[in-house]
């Protein structure tokens, strides 16, 4: 009896925590979600959603052989810091990261071809 009201003790911590009111949980959707972790994880802000999507048609332009190069990596990253604040290559850790975002939220298939 002591473990199942420790196990529920942990679930209701867990959704009060969550990002919902008065303890609901509530479910972001796919962008909301891409921004939250740009800013808290990246520190990356002031990308919409656009152009995180619009960066799925880069990665498929260059993604054509299954697998995508350093130096097509960073052709891309010059090519995002042209249409946002960040300048490469200054700044080409969160430009990479915004990649990753763009790959792992709109367009999964490319996601692990970008390597570490």
């Amino acid at each position: 009896m002591k473990k199942c009201i420790g196990v529920l003790a942990i679930a209701l911590f867990a959704s009060a925590c969550s990002n919902g009111i008065d303890g609901v949980a509530v479910p972001m959707s796919k962008a909301d979600q891409a921004q939250y972790d740009l800013e808290h994880k990246f520190q990356v802000v002031g990308i919409d959603d656009s152009e995180l999507q619009s960066n799925c048609v880069a990665l498929k332009d260059i993604a054509k052989d299954n697998r995508i190069s350093s130096d097509e990596l960073v052709g891309m990253g010059i090519g995002v810091s042209l249409s946002t604040d960040y300048s490469w290559p200054e700044d080409q850790k969160k430009i990479l990261s915004i990649i990753m975002m763009s790959s792992y939220y709109y367009c999964p298939e490319y996601y692990y071809m970008l390597g570490k």
